[in-house]
């Protein structure tokens, strides 16, 4: 409220006539009406709204009000309208989630930016079509019991697992490997180049906790946005299709849901790497270099 009054086109012109009104009301028979000028307003604005912003902040935190309220600016004419509303529930809950986070660092730097025109198009379409659903799904998500309201933190904690065991077998291979390839040595034969035991027992260990940390990322993976996906073009398969949105309860519905979930690139990115890790794991730690 301080804010649009303070930018509001009218209070700037009635701050500049105050005083000349005010001789006017002085020399009528009317009682004086009582102003507030700008240094009035400001004097209202330090007692009560900055004690409201240091109460939200103790109660809650400096960003609460930022992520309570939204704003968008209307061109009419020659006048900017600001116009405010509450968040939803979803976007306030989810505002710091590692998942909703890329998502939007995806949608900046995909955007189409030919013209001003497209550029807000690319960026509403995305919007409605993507961005609305996926924080309803994560929100549900939300609810559930642990492990799965937790798919954003559990897939950046095994990002990060991933690349740490990934250092410290390529590390630890280059400094205690010995010998070469051979035709006569076969896959599986750790003895032959790792001159002690526990090398192996200690590879084997960093290799088992890689391949898990790649598995636990593929699942919640599929948890968190290749079901989400599998939903969002089976609608839009009926909305393209309305004479065909029938068959959707069917076997057909079944063989779509297949190819649209085989259909995520993310997805078999992630089940390749468990493959790989797997053969890194059993076969040959050079793999995981």
């Amino acid at each position: 409220l301080f804010e649009g009054v303070f930018a509001a086109r009218e209070f700037s012109m009635v701050s500049g006539h105050v005083e000349s009104g005010q001789k006017k009301i002085q020399h009528s028979a009317e009682p004086a009406k009582k102003r507030y000028t700008s240094q009035r307003w400001q004097l209202a604005k330090a007692k009560r709204y900055d004690h409201f912003m240091e109460s939200v902040t103790a109660m809650h935190h400096s960003k609460y009000l930022h992520f309570l309220f939204g704003r968008i600016e209307i061109l009419r004419g020659e006048r900017l309208q600001k116009i405010f509303f509450l968040v939803p529930a979803p976007v306030r809950s989810l505002k710091s989630q590692s998942l909703i986070k890329q998502w939007q660092l995806d949608c900046v730097d995909g955007v189409d930016r030919s013209s001003a025109e497209t550029k807000l198009q690319s960026f509403s379409e995305a919007v409605s079509d993507e961005y609305i659903d996926f924080v309803k799904h994560q929100f549900n998500l939300q609810g559930s019991p642990f492990p799965l309201n937790s798919c954003g933190e559990i897939m950046k904690g095994a990002k990060i697992s991933i690349n740490i065991f990934t250092v410290l077998i390529t590390t630890w291979v280059a400094v205690v490997y010995q010998g070469s390839y051979s035709h006569e040595h076969k896959i599986g034969q750790f003895d032959v180049h790792y001159p002690k035991r526990w090398y192996v027992w200690c590879l084997s260990f960093f290799g088992l906790m890689h391949f898990c940390s790649c598995v636990l990322l593929m699942i919640f993976h599929i948890i968190a946005k290749t079901v989400w996906k599998v939903n969002v073009q089976i609608e839009q398969f009926k909305d393209d299709n309305p004479t065909e949105a029938h068959s959707v309860n069917g076997p057909y519905g079944l063989y779509l849901s297949c190819k649209f979930f085989f259909g995520d690139t993310e997805f078999t990115g992630k089940a390749l790497m468990c493959g790989v890790s797997y053969a890194g794991w059993t076969l040959d730690f050079l793999i995981f270099s």
